[in-house]
C-alpha cells in the first residue's frame, strides 16, 4: 500500500519519479502536476486502509466465521485468480497486445517522397 502511495524508498516511488522526470523533460508540466495531485488524492484512499490494517485492534476469531461467498462471487474470484496466474506465468501475449495497441496510435513519420511542385513552375 505504501508503494502504491509512492512512499519514498519503495518501487512505487521510483516509478512515479521516473514518470515525473520523463514528463517534465518532454515539456509536459501539466501531466506532471496531474500525477502529483492524483498521488495526493490517492493518499486519502490508501492511508485509511493502512491504518485499518495496523492501527486498529484485531477482530475476534468468530467475527467472520459465518461469512460465505455466493455462487457468482465464487466464480468471479476463481476467474480473477485464474487470470492473474495465467498473466503472471505467460505475460508475453498481453505485452505484445499492448505493444501493438501502442504502435497503432503513433502517427506514421512524414515520408520524404511526398509530391512537391517542380522548381520554376
Amino acid at each position: 500500500m505504501l508503494s502504491l502511495l509512492g512512499f519514498p524508498g519503495t518501487a512505487g516511488f521510483i516509478g512515479k519519479w521516473y514518470i515525473l522526470i520523463a514528463a517534465t523533460s518532454a515539456g509536459q508540466g501539466a501531466l506532471a502536476a496531474i500525477l502529483v495531485l492524483a498521488s495526493v488524492v490517492s493518499a486519502g484512499y490508501y492511508l485509511p486502509v493502512i491504518m485499518a490494517m495496523y492501527m486498529k485492534p484485531e477482530p475476534s476469531e468468530t467475527a467472520h466465521a459465518e461469512l460465505r461467498l455466493g455462487r457468482l462471487a465464487g466464480v468471479t474470484v476463481a476467474a480473477v485468480v485464474a487470470g492473474l496466474l495465467l498473466l503472471g506465468v505467460w505475460p508475453n501475449r498481453l505485452l505484445d497486445l499492448a505493444k501493438t495497441a501502442g504502435a497503432s496510435v503513433h502517427t506514421p513519420p512524414a515520408s520524404s517522397t511526398s509530391a512537391s511542385p517542380a522548381p520554376g513552375r
